[in-house]
């Protein structure tokens, strides 16, 4: 019994040693070690993307603005014209901002998430 005890005991103590590695910190400088050049330009691309995806809340909101403004103009003959110019830079600008959000997304799974050998 006391035999058993004793092989117990070990393999508690080398089990909590596992443990003890699996929860250790890992410096930022590690955390890219093993990324290569491909993963790298990766990452850069999709944290550009993600700048221009992230810059779509306060442009859209300008140019809702330029909505709002041509409503109120004073020359009502007009309104229709430049409400029509501005939706079409919406739509044209909301083209792009989901472009950048796929490119965004793709070049994050590729780099990080895909396991390429």
């Amino acid at each position: 019994m006391a035999d058993n005890t004793e092989v117990h005991e070990n393999s508690s103590s080398s089990t909590h040693q596992h443990v003890n590695k699996a929860n250790q910190k890992v410096p930022f400088y590690k955390l890219f070690s093993f990324a290569d050049r491909l993963d790298v330009t990766l990452m850069i691309i999709g944290t550009i993307a993600a700048m221009a995806n992230g810059f779509a809340n306060p442009l859209m909101t300008l140019l809702l603005g330029k909505v709002i403004n041509a409503f109120g103009s004073s020359n009502q003959s007009e309104v229709l014209n430049q409400v029509s110019k501005v939706l079409i830079n919406m739509l044209h600008y909301s083209c792009l901002v989901f472009i950048f959000s796929a490119i965004n997304m793709h070049a994050y799974f590729l780099a990080i998430f895909a396991s390429r050998d």
